[in-house]
């Protein structure tokens, strides 16, 4: 495995960091963002949306969208050691993937994998070693002519099941906890869920119906960041025989990792996202739960995001 060390650089900043050491500078801090740019515009989130691109499809989307001109330079978040550089199969265009932690250029589960997609040009090679700040390349733009970098980090797998919310690792704005409202009816429950400020950090919620002696007799879990892991089958497991939704991809079916998240019905529950873009300052979102709630006093609902935020709210009784 080659090891290639490239100067680390600063976000923000053109001179090497070694550069600024020799002539006597106070290096910056080295900021958590994967481009060399002040702008912190996220044009599509983590999760469920609506992919504008595709006439408004639903797309259950792994990473976020952070718009900017062809050609700003990427930047390493961690350091690592450079796994995927140039054209991959398993990729639409040009990719440059980092693995991060203890002898984690193979797949390690102890690892995670930072991922930068629609590259305009890479300066790495797969087996460099990296630093924290250091330039990888230059973004470019999707098949539609969308300029921005598609960014992703992958926790303990480098298949798609492996994509979690990469705001944890990213200088982005906490604006606490989702706003949470919520109706139900015998045979339903429909939750509305907003983030305000741009704040991409929601994770899921829990319906819990409670009986009236304060008992919860049943759970409703909304959690499509988990039901990635679960139900996004990595190719080796392929057709995945054990999967409670096996009948959707029986033996002999093409391999798709997209054919239960992709689905907006699914897990019993009917997921709606509100369109957003780079302008939007709210991300909302609307759930409809099945459930059989006859004998049921009330029910509430438990929202979070991936920063341990949490609220609790009670559901209003629909009427009929």
């Amino acid at each position: 495995m080659s090891s290639s060390l490239i100067e680390p650089r600063v976000a923000g900043s053109p001179l090497p960091l070694l550069l600024l050491l020799i002539v006597g500078c106070t290096a910056p801090e080295l900021e958590s963002w994967p481009l060399d740019s002040d702008s912190r515009l996220v044009s599509s989130g983590f999760g469920p949306r609506l992919k504008s691109s595709e006439d408004a499809r639903y797309d259950f989307h792994r990473g976020i969208d952070l718009p900017t001109p062809i050609g700003t330079p990427l930047i390493a978040l961690e350091d690592g050691v450079v796994r995927l550089a140039g054209s991959h199969a398993s990729y639409s265009d040009t990719v440059i993937q980092v693995a991060h932690g203890e002898g984690c250029f193979g797949q390690p589960d102890n690892c995670t994998f930072s991922g930068y997609l629609h590259v305009s040009e890479t300066v790495v090679r797969v087996g460099d070693t990296v630093r924290a700040g250091q330039l990888l390349g230059y973004s470019g733009a999707s098949d539609s002519g969308f300029e921005h970098l598609h960014f992703e980090m992958r926790d303990g797998s480098v298949w798609q099941q492996g994509a979690v919310n990469p705001v944890p690792w990213l200088d982005l704005h906490d604006a606490g906890p989702p706003t949470i409202h919520a109706t139900w009816t015998e045979t339903s429950i429909v939750i509305d869920v907003e983030v305000a400020h741009r704040d991409l950090d929601f994770e899921g919620m829990r319906a819990e119906a409670v009986d009236a002696d304060g008992v919860v007799v049943a759970t409703h879990p909304v959690e499509p960041a988990a039901w990635n892991r679960t139900f996004t089958h990595p190719q080796p497991e392929w057709p995945s025989p054990e999967c409670p939704y096996a009948s959707a991809h029986p033996e002999g079916t093409p391999y798709d990792p997209h054919i239960h998240m992709d689905d907006p019905h699914f897990h019993g529950a009917m997921i709606q996202p509100a369109p957003f873009n780079a302008t939007s300052d709210t991300w909302a979102m609307r759930v409809s739960v099945d459930a059989n709630l006859q004998d049921i006093d009330h029910v509430r609902v438990v929202a979070w995001d991936v920063s341990g935020g949490e609220i609790t709210v009670s559901a209003e009784p629909s009427p009929l």
